[in-house]
């Protein structure tokens, strides 16, 4: 049961944004924050989910997720531990659900409805949280 609540939150996400449910995206956008436990991640997957399901509504979607930011930063706080994690050797890359995501957005070259600059600062602290050194041999 638990190991789906990150298919369960999105698919009903969708089914808001498509209006086929009486839910309120409130309610659902901090249950995938946890799941995904990076503010700025989190704003372009639920903003993703609208681009998919109803696009005219994905700069609204992005906003109501910049005005949640402090109650998701108390539901779920910043990992700081994630940089060291990425950085332990016994780490697998790729394994972490942000760390993948961070990646795959940092490649992304779809314009997003938002301010100018607001991507880049995220994608630069994205690469830095992270990048990954080579060991030294």
């Amino acid at each position: 049961e638990n190991g789906f609540t990150l298919l369960t939150t999105i698919h009903e996400l969708m089914c808001i944004a498509a209006g086929l449910s009486d839910s309120d995206e409130g309610d659902f956008i901090p249950i995938l924050h946890k799941e995904i436990q990076d503010v700025n991640i989190t704003k372009h997957m639920v903003g993703d989910l609208w681009h998919l399901v109803h696009p005219t509504q994905e700069r609204q979607v992005w906003d109501l997720v910049g005005s949640l930011e402090q109650r998701l930063a108390a539901v779920c706080p910043p990992d700081i531990s994630a940089v060291r994690m990425v950085r332990d050797r016994m780490t697998v890359p790729g394994i972490r659900l942000d760390e993948m995501m961070a990646k795959l957005y940092i490649d992304s070259k779809r314009k997003r409805p938002v301010k100018a600059g607001a991507v880049e600062s995220m994608v630069n602290n994205w690469k830095m949280t992270w990048s990954v050194e080579e060991p030294n041999e």
